[in-house]
């Protein structure tokens, strides 16, 4: 100790880094736990088929949209979601097990359970809070933090002149489309 009061550039570095230390934890600690207003985009489709499709989670399963990034899989009833992405030449990769839910027609939403990212020891609304602020989420997904859900605004599904629209999911987890078919 004596050699650091002795030649004073040392003990002037250190307390630059320790105060350094303290500013990027405070900005960090700043942005992960702010609160911003959450807006939940939610559509009432009022559409109404005369006809009804009742689809196994088997089945929906098949058509589960993959890309080279994210990867879904419907495992125990619930939809599992694992994401890499690239941050500072590292690949980084999330996992999230959520429980589908329909909140209105249309709109799929998914309670988040439990979510990792890679291996950082952040609590679950810290993590939410960096998906959402730096996550690349679809166009047509909303991520609520408070409420800790991703919301899927699905809308009307349409192929070759044939319309479907979730209206729920049943407790022995079939999921129910309104259904028109094309001509």
């Amino acid at each position: 100790m004596i050699n650091i009061i002795k030649k004073p550039i040392w003990f002037v570095l250190f307390i630059l880094l320790v105060l350094c230390n303290i500013f990027i934890f405070l900005l960090i600690n700043h942005e992960l736990t702010q609160n911003e207003e959450e807006s939940v985009l939610s559509e009432n489709i009022s559409v109404q088929f005369n006809d009804t499709l009742i689809l196994n989670e088997s089945t929906i399963a098949k058509y589960l949209p993959d890309d080279r990034y994210t990867k879904l899989s419907i495992e125990d009833h619930k939809i599992k979601i694992i994401s890499t992405t690239n941050m500072l030449n590292k690949e980084v990769k999330t996992t999230m097990i959520t429980k589908p839910d329909v909140e209105v027609d249309g709109t799929l939403k998914l309670h988040i359970e439990q979510i990792s990212i890679g291996q950082l020891p952040l609590n679950k609304k810290q993590q939410l809070q960096l998906v959402k602020k730096f996550g690349k989420l679809p166009d047509d997904v909303t991520l609520s933090v408070k409420q800790s859900a991703l919301y899927y605004h699905m809308g009307i599904i349409k192929k070759n002149g044939t319309k479907l629209v979730l209206k729920s999911i049943t407790d022995d987890n079939k999921w129910v489309f309104d259904i028109e078919l094309g001509e």
